[in-house]
């Protein structure tokens, strides 16, 4: 609800008269003092001097009080902030660059005055660049060049140079990698050891070379992917074969599909390789109710004297009406057992088939047919 005009003028007419006492007499000793985290800063290269603190009272008047220290040490000023406005900007030509300075808040309410611990500070010492503008990222397959530029800073103007942190993450990711200025070529930076075919953002912040004052706020962030690269491991890969009075013995070709950390890329297509070679295969297989938990397979196997010995067993099981292939499982070239669980119905007929895979080729046990409950 707004105040009446009345009301307002009645208010700025207390606050004022609070302002010209404080000119006429200042703050004494034993004043009560209030913590409001002030904090000074000067933004560069305009050197104007920033005061704020938390979050103002909206009923008292917050003025910014300073002097200097050592050219002007009888000389008080002050300027007053606006309702509502935790923060007062003190323009250059008030400010002598290489002088010391005091700096503290009275704050003003209707019952009387308050004021803030003082905060003693060289000018030189809060200086506060400008955030740098990074450049569109160059990518190569070696890495990820960062370069960035601060139109707006002249070392010729503020007589300071500046240097730079880099920060950077992949995009899905929370924590970022800090990159210390030691660490950061200030001519342009290239990020290593990246992820690739992985979306990254990176960001930049400098400070004044001597390392006083304070850092410049993060630059708006440039998000970059990196080249895609070969694949990892092998791909899981297994066969269908098909017997049709029409069309002979067929082979149908399956493969999952490589995830992304394993892709790294876009997989555009396969080549496949095939040739006839007679091959040992697994002998004896049998399939037993496992209880609840699925179909116990086991089999065994006699290698060919001096042959080539198989690299994996897979068991492969599909429903036998419909021939609809439901999976299969690698195991390893010791196992002679396995367990398939889930997904089994009672009364459903189902074929399983255990295969020895070379890397010439693969031979088949002969199928045998299973139940997890028979009808």
């Amino acid at each position: 609800m707004q105040e009446a005009p009345g009301t307002m003028k009645r208010r700025w007419k207390a606050i004022w008269l609070l302002v010209l006492a404080l000119k006429a007499f200042g703050l004494k000793e034993g004043d009560p003092v209030v913590s409001v985290g002030l904090r000074c800063l000067c933004l560069l290269p305009s050197w104007v001097m920033n005061c704020s603190w938390s979050a103002p009272d909206v009923n008292a008047t917050y003025v910014l009080v300073y002097r200097s220290l050592r050219l002007h040490p009888d000389e008080i000023r002050n300027a007053t902030g606006r309702p509502g406005q935790n923060w007062i900007a003190v323009a250059r030509s008030n400010l002598t660059l290489g002088d010391d300075y005091s700096a503290w808040l009275e704050v003003l309410h209707a019952p009387g005055v308050e004021a803030s611990e003082k905060l003693n500070f060289s000018l030189d010492d809060i200086g506060k660049p400008p955030a740098p503008e990074l450049d569109p990222v160059a990518v190569s397959s070696s890495g990820a060049m960062v370069r960035w530029k601060n139109p707006s800073w002249s070392e010729e103007l503020t007589h300071h140079s500046v240097v730079c942190q880099l920060r950077y993450k992949a995009s899905k990711d929370a924590v970022w990698t800090q990159l210390e200025v030691d660490h950061v070529s200030q001519e342009g930076h290239e990020l290593e050891d990246l992820e690739p075919f992985t979306w990254y953002e990176v960001e930049a912040r400098c400070v004044l070379e001597d390392g006083q004052g304070f850092w410049s706020e993060w630059s708006s962030p440039q998000t970059f992917r990196t080249p895609e690269a070969a694949p990892l491991g092998q791909v899981d890969v297994w066969r269908e074969v098909h017997h049709s009075e029409n069309s002979g013995r067929t082979c149908h070709l399956l493969w999952k599909a490589l995830d992304r950390e394993a892709a790294r890329g876009d997989i555009l297509n396969y080549t496949v390789v095939f040739w006839d070679r007679h091959l040992p295969g697994p002998r004896e297989v049998r399939v037993r109710t496992a209880q609840s938990l699925g179909l116990s397979v086991t089999w065994t196997f006699s290698p060919s004297p001096g042959g080539v010995q198989p690299e994996q067993f897979v068991v492969e099981w599909r429903e036998e009406i419909s021939g609809e292939l439901l999976g299969w499982i690698p195991q390893p070239v010791e196992s002679r057992s396995t367990l398939l669980r889930g997904g089994f119905r009672p009364k459903e007929p189902y074929l399983v088939s255990v295969y020895a895979a070379y890397a010439q080729g693969s031979s088949s046990s002969v199928p045998v047919r299973a139940y997890v409950q028979e009808g």
